[in-house]
């Protein structure tokens, strides 16, 4: 990676401290892990990016080994977790410029940014480079004040999946495949495909440990108040066939509670023309997660399925169709009151009251 610079690297003339090796890869027994080790020096911020933002890095050298796949990846606390924001499927680094978007809630505060590589062609092996930069985002939080900035990625970056990690000797235990692009199995929303690799049957690596899912985003919040209604009134003399109609502001909906119970008709007119009230209808709030933060690096089966297909095995572990690629993946134990029964996924109210099915099988 030349732009923005990395951790010392020797294209940045203001760097003391430089590493004339640092186009290598990681150590196959992850010593230098992550960012070739540099990741604790002393922060320079070397770029400075706003979120929701688009930017670009720019990538030297001419020994492409085929290409392959690369993701980009933010971390906020110095390492020790990088989410990517972006991945590119095949044909990656065979150009030299590829674009990223800083997501638009995420924190502002000082982060390390990472670019990693799984080359396609030649030894198996992971490469990776990281940069000092800040972001500058949410409100209420500063580029200085880490503690803050650590407790926005709690919730900023929550649904993006961990960078994949592959050839280093991690917990995952996996290993990439000669001659095949690796197909991320969690590459997040933004992703760009290269030639011929977008639903291509073979995944590029094997696994023999677990690796995370994606923490499940926070649920949205409901109104807390209801808008506001219009300042003036339209007012007509009804006819004896004739209907008016009115807009009755929301009922407030609760996370914990169902909305009450209000009558259609709220007013009525001489004569027999009726004001109806039509109240628009209000937006459930949020399920909470369904599934755990951890699962199988392995499919339980290759069978062809569609995308969000549920088989129970047990009331505590069930089967998720992740796509041609994987198939299904067994997903367990599930937490709290949820239950598997009949194929869907159903939360238990109370432990002598019957469960109900959530909207998601």
């Amino acid at each position: 990676m030349a732009n923005p610079f990395p951790i010392r690297s020797p294209l940045n003339k203001e760097n003391t401290n430089k590493d004339y090796s640092y186009t290598s890869p990681l150590r196959s027994d992850g010593s230098d892990y992550p960012c070739k080790g540099y990741h604790k020096d002393p922060f320079k911020p070397i770029a400075q990016y706003k979120a929701g933002g688009e930017y670009s890095i720019e990538i030297v050298g001419g020994a492409s080994h085929g290409g392959g796949s690369c993701q980009i990846s933010l971390s906020y606390d110095a390492g020790q977790t990088f989410k990517a924001i972006k991945s590119f499927i095949g044909s990656c680094p065979l150009t030299k410029r590829y674009k990223f978007t800083i997501p638009s809630n995420a924190p502002s505060g000082n982060a390390l940014l990472a670019w990693t590589w799984f080359n396609r062609l030649g030894n198996r092996e992971m490469y990776m480079n990281c940069a000092h930069i800040t972001i500058s985002g949410l409100s209420g939080s500063s580029a200085g004040n880490s503690k803050m900035a650590l407790s926005g990625q709690a919730t900023a970056l929550q649904g993006l999946p961990n960078i994949f990690l592959a050839n280093i000797n991690q917990p995952s235990q996996c290993k990439t495949d000669q001659s095949k692009d690796v197909v991320f199995p969690f590459p997040g929303h933004a992703v760009e495909y290269g030639s011929g690799t977008k639903g291509a049957a073979e995944k590029g690596y094997v696994c023999s440990g677990k690796f995370e899912a994606p923490e499940p985003a926070p649920p949205s919040l409901p109104p807390t108040q209801p808008p506001a209604l219009p300042s003036s009134k339209t007012t007509s003399t009804p006819s004896s066939t004739s209907t008016a109609t009115c807009v009755c502001p929301p009922a407030v909906v609760s996370s914990t509670q169902d909305p009450p119970k209000l009558p259609l008709s709220t007013s009525t007119a001489t004569g027999k023309g009726t004001k109806v009230c039509r109240r628009p209808t209000a937006s459930k709030p949020s399920a909470p997660p369904l599934y755990p933060t951890s699962l199988s690096a392995e499919p339980s089966n290759s069978t062809s399925c569609i995308p969000g297909d549920i088989k129970c095995e047990s009331d505590s572990s069930f089967l998720l169709c992740s796509g041609p690629v994987l198939g299904y993946i067994k997903i367990e134990p599930m937490a709290g009151k949820f239950r598997c029964l009949n194929d869907s996924i159903q939360v238990t109210k109370s432990a002598a009251s019957s469960t109900s099915t959530l909207p998601y099988d």
